[in-house]
């Protein structure tokens, strides 16, 4: 099932501009930022909404990041990330929320999409470089709204179930589907 023409890379840098919006994205790439996950699926697949995870390989870039989007921008900081080395998390009203991540797991955007549980997710912007970096799926997968689960989650699996559903949810279709019996089977071993 197809949804429109595959968006190209000059394209996706193109709508993802458009909706990091000009200030923020010069803020990113002065900061080194790479934006990971989610909304670049979102941008791929032509769906709106979504938040927006950027990632810093330095403590000193997240900093400075979160103190010029908190002060030019008019974001507050709402919270921590639990899980990470440093995490926060920025809303303003009517914008998306921001999640900011430095973790020395994350050395750069490769590193970060491999971290990832969904083909459809492997996809990072690295703005420091000016260069994607993608799963070898996830164009194709955010095409055709399907993906692969790459890595269960077994510590928690109610709260990756809730992640797959939500997935479901928006009309993709899960190209794995016998992996649920991964968590079936957690689930036996939880009650024992």
């Amino acid at each position: 099932m197809e949804n429109g023409p595959e968006v190209g890379l000059d394209m996706g840098f193109a709508a993802l501009r458009a909706v990091v919006g000009e200030g923020l994205c010069e803020v990113a790439e002065n900061e080194k930022a790479i934006l990971a996950g989610g909304m670049l699926t979102r941008v791929f697949s032509k769906e709106g909404g979504g938040d927006l995870d950027f990632f810093f390989t330095m403590k000193e870039h997240a900093d400075n990041f979160v103190k010029s989007v908190w002060g030019e921008y008019k974001y507050r900081i709402a919270g921590t990330i639990p899980g990470h080395g440093y995490a926060a998390v920025l809303t303003k009203e009517g914008e998306p929320n921001i999640h900011v991540i430095q973790d020395p797991c994350y050395p750069n955007a490769r590193s970060v999409i491999d971290s990832f549980d969904f083909s459809v997710c492997m996809a990072a912007y690295d703005f420091g470089k000016g260069e994607f970096t993608l799963g070898d799926a996830f164009l194709q997968d955010a095409r055709n709204r399907e993906f692969t689960i790459l890595k269960p989650y077994l510590l928690c699996p109610i709260r990756h179930l809730i992640r797959i559903t939500k997935y479901l949810n928006r009309g993709y279709r899960l190209l794995n589907p016998e992996i649920l019996e991964t968590y079936k089977k957690k689930e036996k071993e939880m009650i024992l």
